[in-house]
């Protein structure tokens, strides 16, 4: 009897290839300095896409939201991966949210309600759905550029 692997399965699983610990394809996520991460991390991407920025232009490239980085930002590490059942691929920051599509489906209304998320620079973006722990390794100040560490 043969494993049949749907589409979107054989994307985490190429997606999970490129991860590291350490490194520039180490998994990261980005808040703002006084964000707390709790629970679940929500959308990481790898340290590559950062390294020699500030996070203005962090922001910007990661489509975050306008100013939410101003006072500066915080990096931390996953220290662990995670399992294929632990995230959700969501294709890259071109896309807010992940979704290609989204938009032919919503109504006017909740397009003026909902979050605005600019598109980023097309970084790959991953939702982690499960809590992983994850360690500080930067605390950056406003116009201070990120660099990637050995740790």
């Amino acid at each position: 009897m043969a494993l049949t692997v749907s589409f979107y399965e054989n994307v985490k699983y190429n997606s999970m290839k490129t991860w590291k610990l350490t490194g520039k394809n180490r998994l990261i996520k980005v808040v703002a300095p006084l964000s707390a991460i709790t629970n679940n991390l929500g959308y990481v991407t790898q340290e590559k896409f950062i390294d020699g920025l500030t996070p203005l232009q962090i922001e910007r490239d990661l489509g975050l939201k306008p100013k939410m980085l101003i006072t500066g930002a915080k990096i931390y590490r996953l220290m662990r991966l995670p399992k294929l059942e632990e995230f959700e691929s969501r294709l890259s920051t071109s896309f807010p949210g992940g979704s290609v599509f989204e938009w032919q489906k919503i109504t006017e209304q909740e397009f003026k309600e909902r979050d605005f998320w600019p598109p980023g620079k097309g970084f790959p973006q991953w939702q982690v759905t499960t809590k992983i722990p994850v360690e500080l390794i930067s605390s950056l100040l406003p116009y201070e550029p990120y660099s990637i560490r050995k740790k």
